[in-house]
């Protein structure tokens, strides 16, 4: 594949000229580091825009992988504001996949402000040895929703579960809130800037359906040593959904719904959450529908 980055670290198949029409801001299922360059959602929807408008827009891709609304919310204060001019027309949000295996804080800025904590947040050591750390975590990592497992053929996933896992409720109710308030942070952030907002659910198997029942991989996410299966991520992510559409929608922000009926784990996925360039088709046609009838893509009419 051919993947590229400019020297303000987005991706797209335009040059940055101060003007960004769209940006998008997601994990790695809006990075897609395994698709090339003109293979991604945002490559397939920028074409489908261009053509409606006559005349040709630009998206910027600003995914990265593992970014969860914790990331989102610290690319607007150390990476988007040293981009020239950095004020995209429209954003869009395909968020929420990264955060529905439960955190803890309702944002990364939750600590006391200490002495002890402000050296222990400014200490280059410190810093690199965490780092290193989430580097070694990633290797080993059971989070099946944020890796990407290419080597993995899809046979090998087991749907086993039919029952969430019996303490799911204990964590359940404080991570979607946790995640309100941190939803609430990175719209705030947003709304510095001329920018109108489009809020995308996103499909996944990790559930799939066999007769008539519905069953979980054995194990999405693991948290506090305890496995979460297939189902219990489902359930925690629908939450989460719930969320994106009451916020974004009393926020007068554009939500998208999209439904894993739509595509085919087979033909549009590589593993239960990354799509093919397929499914990035099928993605991009879905968005492209929504946004002409909201009228929103008379924001780049100019």
């Amino acid at each position: 594949i051919t993947y590229t980055r400019d020297l303000y670290g987005l991706r797209s198949s335009c040059k940055y000229n101060g003007v960004i029409d769209i940006l998008t801001i997601g994990g790695s299922t809006t990075d897609q580091r395994y698709i090339s360059d003109e293979k991604t959602y945002q490559e397939f929807l920028q074409k489908s825009i261009s053509n409606q408008l006559d005349r040709d827009i630009c998206i910027f891709n600003a995914g990265v992988d593992g970014h969860s609304t914790f990331g989102h919310i610290k690319s607007f204060d150390h990476w988007f504001n040293l981009i020239p001019n950095f004020n995209p027309k429209i954003i869009l949000l395909y968020i929420g996949i990264n955060d529905a295996g439960f955190r803890n804080y309702p944002s990364l800025d939750t600590d006391h402000n200490t002495l002890k904590n402000k050296i222990y947040k400014n200490s280059v050591i410190i810093k690199g040895l965490k780092r290193l750390k989430y580097i070694i975590k990633s290797l080993i990592s059971r989070n099946i929703y944020g890796d990407h497992l290419l080597l993995h053929p899809k046979n090998t996933y087991k749907f086993t579960k039919t029952q969430n896992t019996e303490n799911l409720n204990n964590f359940l109710d404080s991570n979607t809130e946790n995640f309100k308030k941190r939803l609430k942070i990175l719209l705030k952030k947003i709304s510095k800037y001329d920018s109108n907002v489009v809020c995308i659910s996103q499909p996944h198997f990790l559930i799939q359906k066999f007769d008539d029942q519905l069953k979980g991989i054995h194990t999405a996410f693991e948290y506090q040593n305890i496995k979460f299966n297939g189902l219990d991520y489902d359930k925690s992510l629908t939450e989460l959904n719930k969320v994106i559409k009451n916020v974004c929608e009393n926020n007068n922000h554009l939500f998208i719904e999209i439904e894993q009926e739509k595509f085919s784990f087979e033909e549009d996925f590589y593993d239960p959450v990354h799509m093919l360039p397929s499914g990035n088709q099928k993605l991009a046609s879905i968005i492209f529908k929504e946004m002409k009838n909201s009228k929103i893509l008379s924001y780049l009419e100019y």
